[in-house]
């Protein structure tokens, strides 16, 4: 089977500037590109006689777990999530058709997988086993440095992340969260795009508050008309940076 190419972003849509700098949305953009890039060098070896067939809150891989492949995405979304010392789970991102997780298979020696992928919808997945991986790596040098770019690439995005949870209000976090997924929705022109079905309490592992409160900020932001009402996630993009991610004024 094909690997999948996750939806492009509808032409004439750009990420606006944020404060003059490079925004983690941008960032993200390069590691999913990245990603990208390794599935199309990985299309010789994701022939995989039975793909990996996931219902809805399976997980492919624990934190942890010996990291023995790495998986690409043939449908479907996973969220990937990590245990903090204080016992909250995270969700530092969320990947589609199109990306790959489990890169730290290639590590030397017994590598292990540092988040858990659980699959938020029904999902495809291949397999590729990390000898496979590592005799390419040894194999073709154009290769190792897509590799490499994802490697470094994921590391910075994780470094903005961070930075966000410090500098950014929790408004704000929302909004970037809701871009960040944007990507996988349904365009419906330009500036606007239907939402995959996200609940409540994994939008508030994502943003890093309660799920009331993000229930709250989704309030608002249909307040301020930037989310149509009704039961699906339906934002108007360029509205979300003009009215949040652009104002420094503290939420609520």
């Amino acid at each position: 089977m094909p690997i999948l190419r996750k939806q492009a972003l509808p032409v004439g849509f750009r990420y606006p500037p944020f404060e003059g700098r490079i925004s983690g949305l941008e960032q993200q953009d390069k590691l999913h590109s990245a990603r990208a890039q390794l599935c199309d060098r990985l299309h010789d070896l994701a022939r995989a006689p039975v793909p990996l067939r996931l219902r809805r809150g399976q997980a492919a891989c624990t934190e942890g777990q010996l990291a023995e492949s790495l998986f690409l995405i043939q449908k479907g979304l996973i969220k990937l999530s990590r245990v903090s010392l204080d016992g909250t789970q995270t969700i530092p991102e969320i990947l589609g058709s199109g990306d790959c997780f489990g890169e730290e298979c290639v590590a030397e020696g017994q590598p292990h997988y540092a988040e858990t992928a659980t699959t938020l919808t029904f999902s495809v997945l291949v397999k590729i086993p990390r000898a496979s991986v590592l005799r390419k790596l040894l194999a073709e040098p154009g290769f190792g440095q897509t590799y490499l770019n994802v490697l470094v690439y994921r590391v910075r995005e994780y470094e903005d992340l961070l930075l966000q949870q410090v500098s950014e209000t929790s408004d704000q976090r929302l909004a970037r969260v809701l871009t960040r997924v944007a990507r996988f929705g349904q365009w419906l022109d330009k500036n606007t795009v239907i939402l995959p079905r996200l609940t409540h309490a994994t939008l508030s592992e994502m943003v890093g508050t309660t799920r009331p409160r993000t229930t709250f900020f989704v309030g608002k932001l249909r307040r301020l008309g930037i989310l149509r009402p009704g039961s699906v996630l339906c934002i108007n993009m360029h509205r979300l940076f003009d009215e949040i991610l652009q104002s420094r004024a503290p939420g609520p």
